[in-house]
């Protein structure tokens, strides 16, 4: 939209950061689930991976998606803040 000579600030662009926001969330959470079910598939009968030393799993959780969507998701509010401006700036002109 910029390189088109139009502002970012738009509804447009909130509404995307806040999709991208929620497909990071989502993402963080199918990792999370996929990580649980492979350590207890491992604990069954390879045994090797993520297996402490009194036999219950250890299941790593990668905190970087839920940091970038909790980001992203702030990102849209100062879109949104900037909408707001944007449209007061032109009634006032």
């Amino acid at each position: 939209d910029v390189a088109k000579e139009e502002s970012p600030f738009t509804l447009t662009q909130v509404k995307r950061l806040r999709i991208i926001a929620t497909l990071l969330a989502v993402y963080a959470i199918i990792d999370i689930a996929a990580s649980y079910n492979s350590a207890f598939l491992q604990l069954s009968t390879i045994n090797a991976g993520y297996v402490s030393t009194n036999g219950s799993a250890i299941m790593k959780i990668d905190f970087a998606p839920f940091v970038a969507s909790a980001v992203v998701f702030a990102f849209s509010f100062v879109f949104k803040y900037g909408v707001l401006l944007q449209e007061f700036s032109d009634e006032t002109l």
